[in-house]
């Protein structure tokens, strides 16, 4: 095989390499991420069954009790000698009886099984919130990892490329070991730096993949617009902050609307302690007083032992507890938005003292810093020290920028509203 050949088989494997890279890979926006979970995602999918099953049993509870239909017929006719002897002279009665509810108890049931449609869809709409939540940490913190894992690995180049330098400088005598070794210490952090930021970058991208239910690796992108801006809550106040939540929040109005059910059901079981009666209509052809004697039927248990007591203490202790819970689930809530707010506050603050001059000026320093040191304008341990102040600056960014965001999702969620 000629030269020429072999450039052209290795050009065409890397165009395949690096086809099949692309296509393991995809790109998208937080809103994106969203409408990809709230399609795929199978939780959601999941719990859509939940309302599906409580809506159910609301037409299930709006059905009476079936019509009872029963007959009676002669076997035996001992005087005529006759089997089955149900003709003219002979015997024969039909009978048909109707379960009618009193005390309201169809009414209650029902009442009691929407009580369930709305717990269940507030239930829907908590799940999607926790996912979003979920998405969101895990999308923006593979960003921001990934924005540093590029800016190691271009110092990593950079020090590739000193670094065999130096060393063909150390090997001519020219330049002390212990430099070669304080560049080869730097560059050692800095892949450890990356080997565990990657760790964390796979992990957070499988929570994406898991998330989104797309096969493929997700790349997280976000609008340069939304990188230069800081956002501001719709409510200022602290304390009207902690009233949106408790109005709004959908762990401590589903707390509410189990507590409303409750009581529902303790007024259903009451219900249930009334007789019911049952009627119907009968006929007799000659068993009867008269022939051919058509009777009205009327029937009602005695509540003599079962009066439902069990279920009404029951269901009146279900509610107390719910009750309880509830209350809970309301200083919970007051606490948690007060703190988040406490939070969102102090990263807002935080962000607002870096100016994007700074980053600016950073950077123009650090090429400077980059360019002088190869023209070895400066001291080895001048750059150096640069470099470990330069990463640590610009990581603190990072992660302040990175804690804002996480902030904004962990209150977002709380308000049930939307910042991001």
């Amino acid at each position: 095989m000629t030269l020429q050949a072999l450039n052209y088989w290795i050009a065409v494997v890397l165009m395949c390499c690096c086809s099949h890279w692309a296509q393991a890979q995809r790109t998208l926006t937080f809103g994106e991420a969203q409408d990809a979970m709230r399609r795929n995602n199978l939780l959601l999918l999941a719990e859509q069954y939940n309302i599906s099953a409580a809506e159910a049993n609301v037409i299930q509870a709006r059905i009476w009790e079936l019509p009872v239909a029963s007959g009676e017929i002669n076997l035996i006719n001992p005087e005529d000698k006759r089997v089955f002897d149900a003709g003219t002279n002979g015997q024969k009665a039909l009978a048909i009886q109707q379960l009618i509810y009193l005390g309201g108890k169809k009414k209650a049931e029902v009442e009691f099984a929407k009580s369930n449609v709305g717990i269940a869809r507030l239930q829907f709409e908590q799940l999607l919130r926790n996912l979003r939540l979920q998405l969101g940490q895990s999308f923006y913190t593979a960003f921001y990892d990934l924005r540093r894992l590029r800016r190691i690995d271009d110092q990593i180049h950079i020090l590739d490329t000193l670094l065999s330098n130096y060393q063909s400088q150390t090997d001519k005598g020219n330049v002390p070991l212990k430099e070669l070794v304080r560049l080869e210490a730097l560059e050692l952090n800095l892949r450890s730096n990356r080997t565990e930021l990657s760790r964390e970058i796979l992990e957070n991208r499988r929570l994406l993949s898991l998330l989104t239910a797309i096969p493929e690796e997700v790349t997280p992108q976000v609008p340069d617009a939304q990188l230069s801006e800081r956002l501001q809550l719709p409510l200022m106040s602290r304390d009207s902050t902690v009233s949106y939540a408790l109005a709004n929040n959908l762990e401590y109005l589903t707390s509410q609307r189990i507590a409303e059910s409750q009581e529902l059901r303790l007024r259903w079981q009451r219900t249930l302690a009334i007789p019911d009666l049952t009627t119907g209509l009968s006929y007799d052809q000659r068993g009867g007083a008269f022939a051919n004697q058509v009777n009205l039927t009327v029937g009602i248990p005695i509540p003599l032992w079962n009066r439902n007591r069990g279920n009404i203490k029951e269901a009146q202790a279900r509610l107390t507890q719910s009750t309880y819970e509830s209350t809970y689930k309301r200083s919970e809530i007051a606490t948690l938005a007060a703190s988040q707010y406490d939070i969102w506050t102090q990263e807002n603050k935080q962000l607002a003292n870096i100016s994007p001059e700074i980053l600016a000026n950073l950077e123009t320093v650090y090429q400077g810093m980059v360019t002088n040191f190869q023209r070895r304008n400066i001291s080895l341990l001048e750059f150096t020290d640069f470099m470990e102040s330069y990463n640590q600056s610009i990581n603190q960014f990072n992660e302040i920028r990175k804690g804002w965001i996480l902030a904004g999702l962990s209150l977002e969620n709380t308000l049930n509203l939307n910042l991001f």
